[in-house]
């Protein structure tokens, strides 16, 4: 299933002026993993979700990438727990401050963690450095370059998974979700298809170019090139 769509709601000002000054402090750093999302794009992308029934609030959200915290942050304050999985440490460290100064926003019983390491485990590293890995091809076939796990903050070399270290069961995880552009896609889409539940959805935000979806192969034919959000299954896969 792929469904695409452009209409985005309004989040509350307060509630975005709060997420965004607590994570104020993470947003001024230098560091190129994060990057900026527009909280009411991601919000109207959860209520459209929940409209549609794909997802519901009580699930638990593994977030590729969260940066300075905001999308967790908004997932959370929708009614989602959420692991947020951060590659810098520095802003893995700062968006556990801004979750700190959000609490008065989720609902009790949720939980927001926030870890320093890489979203992508480890044994996909090395099924990458052992040159199995179908996001490769893709990436050297219709984006002209692969990623390179030597070189890239998202292909580091991992001395421990972050999943096993903090005992995070993937399997448990009931939505992922990830920011994507360009060559990036590919890889984040091979993670969910091997390591999450046959009824997990991915939600993705970013601009994927239409020649390279149809080229690609993974989604059928789509009408709009532009369409910011996605849900994806993994029947989409096979």
């Amino acid at each position: 299933m792929l469904i695409m769509f452009k209409d985005h709601k309004e989040l509350s000002l307060q509630v975005g002026e709060q997420i965004e000054n607590a994570c104020r402090g993470a947003r001024k750093s230098n560091v190129r993993s994060w990057v900026p999302i527009g909280l009411g794009d991601l919000w109207g992308a959860v209520l459209h979700g929940e409209k549609l029934g794909l997802i519901h609030p009580g699930q638990t959200v593994l977030d590729m990438g969260s940066g300075s915290g905001s999308s967790s942050l908004l997932w959370a304050y929708q009614g989602y727990n959420v692991i947020g999985i951060e590659i810098s440490q520095k802003l893995a460290r700062s968006s556990k401050e801004a979750v700190r100064k959000c609490q008065n926003l989720m609902k009790d019983g949720l939980e927001v963690r926030i870890f320093n390491g890489s979203y992508y485990p480890k044994s996909y590293i090395e099924k990458r450095e052992k040159r199995k890995s179908i996001a490769e091809k893709i990436e050297k076939e219709y984006f002209g370059h692969s990623r390179n796990h030597k070189s890239e903050i998202f292909f580091p070399v991992c001395k421990e998974d972050v999943y096993k270290k903090n005992k995070i069961e993937m399997k448990s995880i009931d939505v992922f979700y990830a920011y994507i552009w360009g060559v990036q896609g590919p890889s984040i889409m091979e993670v969910f298809k091997d390591y999450a539940r046959d009824d997990t959805i991915l939600c993705i935000i970013g601009r994927i170019d239409e020649e390279h979806i149809r080229k690609i192969g993974l989604f059928p034919a789509v009408d709009d090139a532009y369409s910011y959000t996605q849900y994806i299954t993994k029947g989409v896969f096979f």
